[in-house]
């Protein structure tokens, strides 16, 4: 899947209420951009739905605002989920996936949870993503429970908290966060927490991780 565009949600698919399977596929330089005050999921977008993602590539793609120019203004826009958004439903995985280059406005340059009940990444590798105006450089997590186990982050970017992840920072929900075997290395937040951010009802495990020259 290359160069698709949508001017709303899911660059290159948009999936409601049903299960969504993809393996050993890539999606390059698909984008969600416009000049409303909305836009997620520049290659994928699922709503209320499951889905499994392994063995693919998500490379440069988008999801961004045609008129958010000033991060002062990065409130009354929301692109979210560069490459994937999850809206709501049930369980996700990710498992053996490379996120490289996909961007956003304002949360999760490469995956924005919203809401689902659980997500789970296994052996990815997440580099080079980045939020232009907000939070989570590669993944913002509003979710009820999230594991990731024997991944990397390298060289993801948030303008503001959480280089690699943002979690419920805005909110009081109650999460659950299991992390294990990853490594964490030269990722960059301009404001807090050079890697993780974490919302005030988080229940947060870490064991075996490794964290290098975060900023």
């Amino acid at each position: 899947f290359e160069n698709n565009f949508a001017t709303e949600n899911g660059g290159a698919i948009y999936i409601s209420t049903a299960k969504l399977t993809v393996t050993n596929s890539k999606f390059i330089k698909n984008s969600v951009e416009n000049s409303k005050s909305s836009g997620h999921g520049g290659a994928i977008w699922i709503y209320k739905g499951s889905s499994k993602i392994s063995k693919s590539t998500f490379k440069s793609n988008t999801a961004l605002s045609k008129v958010l120019k000033d991060h002062k203004k990065a409130t009354k826009y929301q692109f979210g989920g560069g490459a994937v958004y999850y809206n709501e439903g049930y369980d996700h995985t990710l498992t053996e996936c490379t996120f490289t280059g996909n961007k956003a406005s304002n949360h999760g340059g490469a995956v924005y949870a919203h809401k689902p009940k659980s997500v789970s990444i296994k052996k990815c590798t997440f580099d080079k993503n980045k939020v232009s105006y907000e939070d989570g450089g590669a993944i913002t997590f509003n979710g009820k429970k999230l594991v990731i186990d024997g991944s990397k982050f390298t060289n993801n970017l948030a303008y503001e908290d959480g280089g690699v992840m943002d979690v419920l920072s805005l909110t009081k929900e109650k999460t659950k966060i299991t992390i294990t075997n990853t490594i964490f290395k030269g990722n960059t937040a301009y404001k807090g927490a050079g890697c993780i951010w974490m919302g005030v009802k988080t229940d947060f495990t870490l064991k075996n991780n490794q964290f290098i020259n975060n900023k």
